[in-house]
């Protein structure tokens, strides 16, 4: 198997974990996979165009570098969305000594909805530029995955933030 479909696959794997995560309405956690499969995302370009990058969890550094390289474009949205999940990842997972309650509190149902949509932008940016890398079954599962966390999205009434 090659690396980048390495990177996909374990960036799929993160997604699952993810939607896994919100059925069991743990939202911090479902955030945290959303952002680890959305950073894999970006790595599996990267290794797909034999770009050396450096280790780090900075979703907005990953893309910028592919697009610095000529690979991508990135939306105006998809750049708030990389640097947001980075927030998440940095402050979300540690309780900091200034606050007055523990990380979890900072994510909610919404929020872990939102960034299962995020993951799946950069995952469907990873199959457009790599259709190898994902087969189109693999891309309708967690497609209808998604689906299925938005329809109970629309369930309990929840609004998604713009």
């Amino acid at each position: 198997m090659n690396q980048a479909k390495i990177w996909v696959s374990q960036a799929i794997y993160k997604f699952k974990v993810a939607v896994a995560l919100l059925d069991a309405q743990l939202w911090q956690d479902s955030c945290l996979a959303s952002q680890q499969a959305s950073e894999l995302s970006g790595k599996a370009i990267l290794c797909h165009c034999d770009i050396d990058f450096r280790k780090t969890h900075d979703i907005g550094l990953i893309y910028k570098k592919a697009e610095e390289e000529g690979i991508l474009e990135m939306s105006g949205n998809l750049v708030r969305a990389a640097n947001q999940m980075t927030r998440d990842y940095l402050e979300g997972r540690y309780p900091r000594p200034d606050s007055e309650r523990p990380p979890f509190l900072m994510f909610d149902e919404t929020d872990a909805k939102e960034r299962l949509r995020w993951a799946m932008s950069f995952i469907d940016m990873v199959s457009n530029l790599i259709p190898e890398a994902i087969s189109e079954y693999e891309s309708e599962e967690i497609h209808k995955m998604l689906d299925r966390a938005c329809k109970e999205t629309a369930a309990t009434g929840l609004k998604n933030r713009p």
